[in-house]
């Protein structure tokens, strides 16, 4: 404020050109808001990330002992059958956890694959 307010007129200017100063500050944390969003959303991703390998999704028991069983028995005795006794014990177990988090988000596509190669409909679709 640069001067005195001695009207009622001046003080409604004042209060407008306040209003305004108010409304282009709150669009500026906006886009500042937004800008750091944005920086941040690798860091959000790897995040992300690290809690789906380090944690389960147990909402299915079923689909999680299948997986886990197909784990077992394809990467650490199949392909790491001659790896080191850390890597035995560690990658399976991250696999684990990332596939029960990617099974329950991709459920609905994972089932109509599955279906649709059982399925004589499927056959038909393939050959035409």
């Amino acid at each position: 404020m640069s001067k005195s307010i001695r009207s009622y007129n001046e003080l409604l200017a004042e209060k407008q050109r306040m209003e305004l100063l108010l409304a282009a500050q709150k669009e500026l944390v906006r886009y500042d808001l937004q800008e750091l969003k944005a920086e941040l959303k690798p860091a959000i991703n790897a995040v992300a990330l690290l809690g789906k390998v380090t944690t389960a999704d147990s909402s299915n028991p079923l689909i999680s002992g299948i997986t886990n069983t197909a784990i077992d028995l394809l990467i650490k005795k199949g392909l790491l059958g001659r790896a080191g006794w850390v890597t035995r014990l560690l990658v399976p177990v991250l696999l684990k956890n990332y596939s029960s988090h990617f099974i329950t988000s991709h459920k609905d596509e994972l089932t109509q694959k599955l279906f649709s190669l059982f399925s004589k409909n499927g056959k038909e679709k393939k050959e035409n």
